[in-house]
């Protein structure tokens, strides 16, 4: 899992850049339909289409990459062109 103090770190730096965050994906059921400062969190197959963004997983939970990449796939994202696994 990563650190919530790790992660905020991220989202600052990418912001810093002028990366415009749109929200979050996750696949723990206790954060879906949550909001916080960052932004809403959804689950994998709540993502948008790729052509409305593209998707950075920063996820670090055993098993978790895989299946956000599987949900995305799915939606018709590839990666390396509409998202790329960071963690």
């Amino acid at each position: 899992m990563v650190c919530p103090y790790i992660f905020r770190r991220r989202v600052r730096r990418l912001r810093a850049h002028g990366i415009v965050l749109e929200g979050f994906i996750d696949v723990d059921p206790r954060k879906i339909g949550t909001s916080n400062q960052d932004g809403r969190v959804v689950a994998p197959e709540e993502a948008p289409g790729p052509e409305h963004g593209f998707v950075l997983a920063a996820v670090g939970s055993r098993g978790a990459r895989e299946l956000i990449a599987a949900r995305l796939h799915a939606l018709g994202y590839r990666e390396g062109a509409s998202f790329l696994a960071i963690a």
